[in-house]
């Protein structure tokens, strides 16, 4: 955790269980669906369609970080 830049997780538990572990990581954890306003929730014990939406959702998530980090020239694409 120390070495990490950014740590994106999928909901509010997530985050309180990692920043109770490693209370240093409380300025680079984010949600993985904070430009989309929600959390992700975990499919586990769910049915196949669960799994499906969660997988869009985490989709959707990476893309939008990945077009604000680069906004924010904190990324560049591969060249």
């Amino acid at each position: 955790m120390d070495a990490a830049t950014a740590i994106f997780l999928m909901d509010h538990g997530h985050r309180r269980e990692v920043l109770r572990r490693y209370p240093t990581a409380s300025g680079k954890t984010f949600l993985l669906g904070e430009w989309q306003g929600c959390e992700i929730p975990d499919p586990v014990n769910q049915p196949r369609e669960a799994f499906v939406a969660v997988w869009k959702a985490i989709e959707q998530g990476t893309d939008s970080w990945l077009k604000h980090l680069m906004a924010a020239g904190l990324l560049r694409e591969k060249s």
